[in-house]
């Protein structure tokens, strides 16, 4: 969900501005050193991926430790629990500063350099790479629950201190009594699709539980191309590799819980560029893809997880890049609106939804989108009530 900012934000970010990003040093939840001396770098943004931000940070090979002294980076930045803080901020006209929190990072990889003439480059993950990490080392047997509670315990199992705030409105649902081996990141990951959410860490460093994307999402933003919007250059490529128009959900219980469920959505959207149909008709075709889960009990959790699935695959025939002015409050699955400039009349616009992003660090640096194209959205005529962002 895109984070909340202000109007005059919105509207400075179009106009010539100036950027202040500030990363800091944590250690044990204390800030040890409040800015680093940023050199260059990005976060990306990847909301296909459990570990959705990475961040490559490039320092000075001795950095400020205090107003007199300094120290070898590698020494002042440790791998053994430390993490850094990103915030991203557009200054106004008054030098006050609107700051976006952009990641809290563990802190992976230092390099050194031993003879103290050349940067360093660190490398960060989010907080759900220490999910990752923690495997099961024996079965685990989970008595019937909530899946948002149980979710929340399994992280927090790993990360006792972290927080982890549920913000779905998709229906909750009882949890069967199941065994589980292997991957704790994966039986998240299931648990949180079985009822149509996600899970990732925000620009906090949070743990978020929410709605996973799907194509009736509204649109975050609206971007036009051409003078005056904010898009640089777009690139489209056609295929039709991994593309589903319809979904299967299946619950299964392997214990005999319940009995066997299904529940089948289609994109039957007209105005969608893979509508489900006969492909000599003009239709893009028949193509399914099934899932199975052993904790859907219910058709209306079939179709609810078959919703947001769905919205995986359609789309994919037109993957676009995009490269614009920075959009630092945007997150990975959110939906935007492309308008075209100069479009020739009955020419429409197209919702896309954002799949990866990378964020430069400094000013003037690249900043790229990785997009799906899932549907026309409004006519040329329509372009002129939409506010500011058109």
């Amino acid at each position: 969900m895109v984070y909340p900012v202000s109007e005059g934000f919105l509207h400075a970010i179009t106009t010539p501005h100036r950027v202040r990003v500030q990363a800091s040093l944590i250690r044990a939840g204390a800030t040890v050193i409040n800015e680093l001396p940023i050199i260059d770098g990005n976060i990306t943004v990847d909301s296909n991926a459990f570990v959705r931000r990475s961040l490559s940070l490039t320092l000075p090979p001795e950095i400020p430790t205090s107003t007199y002294t300094s120290g070898r980076t590698d020494q002042v930045i440790l791998t053994t629990g430390d993490e850094i803080r990103v915030k991203w901020g557009l200054v106004f006209y008054d030098e006050t500063t609107e700051w976006v929190p952009v990641g809290t990072f563990r802190v992976d990889t230092v390099p050194y350099s031993a003879t103290l003439d050349s940067a360093v480059t660190i490398r960060g993950v989010d907080r759900c790479a220490d999910i990752v990490d923690d495997d099961f080392p024996q079965p685990r047997t989970f008595e019937a629950g909530s899946t948002t509670a149980l979710i929340a315990q399994l992280i927090q199992e790993t990360l006792p201190t972290a927080s982890v705030y549920n913000r779905t409105t998709v229906r909750d649902e009882r949890v069967p009594t199941l065994q589980y081996d292997g991957s704790r990141a994966d039986l998240i990951q299931n648990l949180a699709t079985s009822i149509g959410a996600v899970v990732h860490c925000d620009g906090f460093g949070d743990f978020i539980i929410r709605d996973a994307p799907t194509l009736d999402d509204e649109a975050a933003m609206i971007l036009r191309t051409g003078d005056g919007g904010v898009i640089v250059s777009a690139d489209t490529d056609y295929t039709r590799d991994g593309v589903f128009n319809r979904v299967v959900v299946r619950g299964e219980s392997p214990a005999g819980d319940f009995s066997p469920v299904q529940g089948t959505i289609t994109d039957d959207d007209e105005n969608s560029p893979t509508q489900f149909g006969d492909r000599l008709d003009g239709y893009y075709g028949k193509i399914t893809k099934f899932f199975t889960f052993p904790n859907i009990t219910s058709i209306l959790q079939a179709q609810t997880v078959g919703k947001a699935l769905l919205a995986k695959y359609v789309g994919l025939s037109a993957a676009m890049r995009v490269s614009s002015i920075p959009l630092p409050h945007l997150e990975a699955g959110d939906s935007i609106i492309v308008v075209p400039d100069d479009a020739p009349a009955g020419v429409s616009a197209r919702k896309h939804i954002v799949d990866s992003y990378t964020l430069p660090l400094l000013a003037g640096g690249d900043f790229t989108m990785a997009t799906r194209d899932v549907r026309e959205t409004f006519k040329e005529a329509e372009w002129e009530d939409l506010g500011e962002w058109a």
